[in-house]
């Protein structure tokens, strides 16, 4: 300990109730000096005014050996307390110096009535642990706090909001709740995630980690508890080892799906995803899954063929015009291969007949291709096609805004105007036409 010297240094620059315990409590450090405590303690007194101020008297008492004392400050404190906080404090000093647990559950009970502070009451349920040693009580409170909570993200804003404000343990106690929300290996990794973020805690990322190895009964378990060592700890020899204990496991098209992302997205190794996305591509009938598959293919190997190939198998199985734009945004997102899109609208345009679907068709290769031609040619089908009045303003509403050649637009004018079947309809055509000519895209002033 501090010698008597040394200690009277510190009390000189004491300024209020909380220095001169902390100068009592170094005092009574082996070898004690209970004497010089106790004067600290009694000059102390003299400065409390605030709840706070009492209980760390009281404390220093009891460390002295002076209950008497201590249970009459606590008296005093309890008498002060103005808010839920401070009842719920002095309630845990009580309970975990004096041990006397009915006061202290009294009080705690008390300030739980009074507040629903979410960061309050987690607080409590530290005090509830830690002082009363009563899991039940601190499991209500938590589940006060918790009841409405539905997502990881939920658990994660309150744990942050707690640690800002200093209640590091609290923070970590409410986390760990976050833990009833799963119901599989595939959440362990996004609670390991938020872990890491939180807290830094690289030694309870890992622990975590390892506890849910044992739950990996499919390829995708396997694949995201992979991808928690990888991305949370660099350890790739784990996510390699997790990856081959999968292949194991692989029975189904998706499976092999699964684990040839994770060869692919964690390991690079594209000569192992290929084999799995090749299996995969012998179980898989479905359009859906057959356009996941030639998407992921895209993405994660050079050799594109296998995606080509799967694209093509994908096209045969489609019928309304909202399924090729489908197969041609993916397309055109995973490959960028301008001239097989192209060539996927054309035969769409072969398939396609009402004048609705011939115009979706067009605007998407207008948004997706330069081909003016390969547009005006599908508009003048729509336009063929075209039976009613309403068919005719479609295709005119996809004029305005838009270059359109303009014979068309002047043939389609004129077609709405022979189909009109009221006097509103051909105010409307007017009106239309008034517009349209008045745009330079259209060309029409020429």
């Amino acid at each position: 300990m501090a010698t008597r010297e040394e200690l009277q240094a510190q009390e000189a620059e004491c300024a209020g109730a909380a220095d001169y315990a902390a100068v009592a409590q170094k005092a009574l450090e082996e070898p004690a000096d209970p004497d010089y405590a106790k004067e600290m303690l009694a000059q102390g007194e003299m400065s409390c005014s605030f709840p706070a101020d009492y209980l760390r008297i009281a404390e220093g008492y009891v460390a002295a050996g002076d209950k008497e004392k201590a249970v009459a400050l606590y008296e005093e404190a309890e008498g002060m307390c103005f808010d839920a906080n401070e009842k719920a404090e002095v309630g845990y000093s009580l309970a975990l110096h004096l041990d006397d647990k009915e006061k202290g559950r009294q009080l705690i009970e008390e300030a739980l009535g009074e507040t629903n502070d979410a960061a309050n009451l987690l607080t409590y349920a530290g005090y509830a642990k830690q002082g009363l040693a009563d899991a039940a009580l601190e499991k209500s409170i938590i589940d006060k706090v918790t009841g409405g909570f539905k997502t990881l993200d939920d658990y994660k804003k309150l744990a942050a909001s707690i640690k800002e404000r200093g209640d590091l343990e609290t923070a970590k106690l409410l986390y760990t709740k976050a833990t009833a929300l799963g119901d599989g290996v595939e959440d362990i990794p996004p609670f390991a995630e938020g872990i890491a973020e939180l807290f830094d805690d690289t030694a309870w990322v890992e622990e975590v980690l390892s506890g849910a190895e044992g739950d990996c009964m499919f390829p995708g378990q396997f694949v995201a508890l992979a991808r928690g060592y990888q991305k949370l700890l660099g350890n790739r020899e784990k996510a390699e080892e997790l990856l081959e204990q999968g292949k194991a496991f692989a029975m189904s098209g998706q499976e092999n799906l699964d684990l040839a992302n994770g060869y692919a997205e964690l390991l690079e190794d594209q000569a192992t995803a290929g084999e799995l996305y090749q299996s995969a591509a012998g179980d898989f009938t479905t359009k859906d899954d057959m356009l996941a598959l030639a998407s992921a293919v895209a993405r994660h190997l050079d050799d594109k063929s296998l995606a080509i190939s799967t694209y093509q198998k994908v096209e045969e199985k489609l019928t309304t015009a909202s399924d090729f734009m489908l197969l041609a945004q993916a397309v055109n997102d995973d490959l960028g291969d301008k001239e097989m899109l192209a060539e996927i609208y054309s035969r769409t345009e072969a398939k396609l007949e009402t004048p609705s679907e011939l115009i979706a068709l067009a605007a998407d290769i207008r948004d997706k291709l330069d081909r003016a031609d390969m547009v005006e040619t599908i508009q003048r089908k729509a336009l063929g096609n075209s039976k009613n009045y309403t068919d005719v303003v479609a295709l005119l509403d996809d004029f305005t805004g838009h270059q359109a050649d303009a014979s068309l637009v002047n043939d389609t004018l004129g077609k709405a105007l022979e189909l009109t079947e009221e006097t509103g309809q051909m105010l409307d055509v007017a009106k239309r036409s008034s517009q349209l000519l008045s745009e330079d895209k259209t060309r029409l002033l020429e």
